[in-house]
């Protein structure tokens, strides 16, 4: 009796109705059209009077003067995208299981012009964000469907989170133009430049499996790929242990790094190799290093947070390795007042500190270092603001004091103060640039 009656008040409830028709499609009830989608012809059934009231574009396919007879055919979306644009359609509703499944959707959302799909769609990508282990497969999809939409967002997941995306199953299958994509990019969540070069290796060498590429070849095939390592910021002893035994490496290009390193004979760089003398920045340190002197700058993503805000800029603090130094770096990110010149003034203090524990109190302090650097900023081009260093603290010297003190935490603490001016005419810019300290690396 009780099993009758709510069987018959799911009939009789309205927003049910169309859900037990998506439901009840494998019984085939009054289903009048089919469609085979996908490279692996996944079949899906359904109810043209549905598709034809959701989109314009099924109204003609059904009910037009070429309307379609018999099984619709769809070889350019995918079998997930396709069943998640039913559910909407049927439902108004869908149920997103990753971003990826969210661009399918999006893919179909967009070809069969379904505009409020498409907008829950990017709403969910770019709340959600893109998964490392899923963003490359993602920016290639939107590439070969010529969406553009969301590049901003998978580069940032790229460059902030390299150290994930790096181990995904896919990136070993990545195109040539997605690799070359984060080998150009000027940051990335990695430990040093050598680290990049074994990501480089790593996706190569299943580059060259996968294509059958000869020996003789590996050495050259690689060229335009090899230009973006920059592999005058390693050490010597990096280019003993790593470099010199690659595979994907000339003889000649080899020497030359050698020369370069040891700067004894210093020549020209080859056309296939990076003359770049300046580190890229990196975010991630050795987790040793990591836990000693990062938990004033942001935790384990050793990234700063914004600490400065005005009307016009917002700068980042961010602190990395740079090869045997700790470098913190200002990052001017965001820009308002166009056509305008600035003047950054930027008081810092930097010590290490010593703790039994990190709420504790202070048991030790040794000044880094204390002083105020002038930085421009030019926002009268569309030339980006590049990232500055404004202090090195050799990793030495924070191990000297670690072992000073070998039962405490060693932490580093800053204290920045910021005021930001115009400057109005010529004159005073002239002037000011004699007196700014250089802090390029």
């Amino acid at each position: 009796m009780c099993s009758t009656e709510g069987k018959v008040d799911s009939f009789n409830k309205f927003d049910e109705r169309f859900l037990r028709l998506l439901r009840e499609e494998n019984d085939s009830i009054d289903c009048d059209c089919e469609f085979i989608v996908g490279w692996n012809n996944v079949v899906i059934k359904g109810h043209k009077f549905m598709f034809s009231l959701a989109s314009a574009v099924f109204k003609a396919m059904f009910n037009g003067n070429l309307k379609e007879e018999g099984v619709v055919k769809i070889e350019d979306l995918e079998p997930e995208g396709f069943e998640g644009m039913k559910q909407f359609i049927y439902t108004g509703k869908v149920n997103f299981n990753s971003s990826l499944h969210a661009l399918f959707v999006f893919t179909a959302a967009r070809k069969y012009m379904i505009p409020a799909l498409v907008e829950k769609c990017k709403n969910y990508i770019i709340k959600a964000e893109i998964h490392p282990l899923e963003v490359l497969e993602f920016l290639e999809y939107c590439k070969a469907c010529n969406i553009s939409g969301f590049d901003n967002l998978c580069r940032r997941i790229i460059e902030g989170k390299t150290n994930e995306v790096v181990e995904s199953e896919y990136f070993a299958s990545a195109k040539i133009e997605t690799v070359e994509l984060i080998l150009q990019s000027p940051s990335l969540h990695l430990h040093s430049e050598i680290e990049v070069f074994k990501c480089f290796e790593k996706w190569a060498l299943a580059e060259v499996e996968r294509k059958g590429i000869e020996a003789e070849d590996m050495q050259t095939k690689f060229d335009h790929l090899k230009k973006h390592i920059r592999l005058l910021t390693i050490n010597f002893q990096e280019f003993v242990s790593e470099v010199e035994t690659s595979l994907f490496l000339t003889q000649e290009e080899k020497h030359a790094i050698a020369l370069n390193l040891m700067v004894l004979d210093p020549k020209p760089m080859t056309k296939s190799l990076s003359p770049q003398k300046m580190s890229r920045i990196f975010s991630l340190l050795n987790e040793r290093e990591r836990g000693d002197y990062n938990k004033r700058f942001g935790g384990n993503s050793i990234e700063g947070k914004i600490i400065y805000v005005s009307s016009s800029t917002f700068v980042e603090m961010i602190f990395s390795r740079i090869l045997e130094y700790i470098c913190f770096h200002i990052q001017p990110l965001k820009r308002v007042i166009k056509n305008m010149i600035y003047l950054m003034t930027m008081e810092a203090k930097l010590e290490v500190i010593t703790k039994s524990n990190e709420n504790d109190d202070r048991k030790a302090e040794f000044l880094l270092i204390q002083e105020e650097c002038n930085i421009i900023l030019d926002f009268k081009t569309n030339k980006r603001n590049d990232p500055m260093i404004f202090a090195k603290i050799p990793i030495s010297k924070l191990q000297n004091i670690r072992s000073q003190h070998p039962k405490d935490k060693v932490f580093i603490e800053g204290q920045f103060k910021f005021s930001v001016r115009k400057l109005d005419d010529k004159s005073s810019l002239k002037q000011m640039k004699k007196r700014v300290r250089n802090l390029q690396c």
